[in-house]
């Protein structure tokens, strides 16, 4: 069974067609993200299943810059109770008296 890493062994890092398609992926992704907010462009490109370093390199940012942004997305999707660590259940009921 090959791993991930024996197949990308496989094919030359300098291989003209795969220097090809890279660029070929990097201008489909800018002109895909034309106009867009960074935020925006970001999030369509994940959701494309590009990786952080392609995502930056369309977007002149660093693979860095693109993660921090990918979490931050996906911290701000979850509902409130789940940022902090606790499921609705643990949160403590509130007795008043009077």
């Amino acid at each position: 069974m090959a791993t991930k890493n024996a197949q990308r062994d496989e094919v030359p890092a300098d291989d003209p067609v795969l220097t090809e398609l890279r660029t070929t992926n990097r201008l489909l992704a800018i002109l895909a993200t034309r106009g867009m907010e960074q935020k925006d462009a970001i999030a369509l490109l994940q959701g494309m299943s590009f990786p952080a370093r392609a995502i930056a390199a369309a977007l002149s940012m660093t693979p860095n810059a693109v993660s921090v942004a990918i979490h931050r997305m996906k911290k701000a999707e979850q509902p409130p109770s789940e940022k902090e660590g606790r499921a609705p259940a643990d949160v403590p009921e509130v007795e008043q008296h009077g």
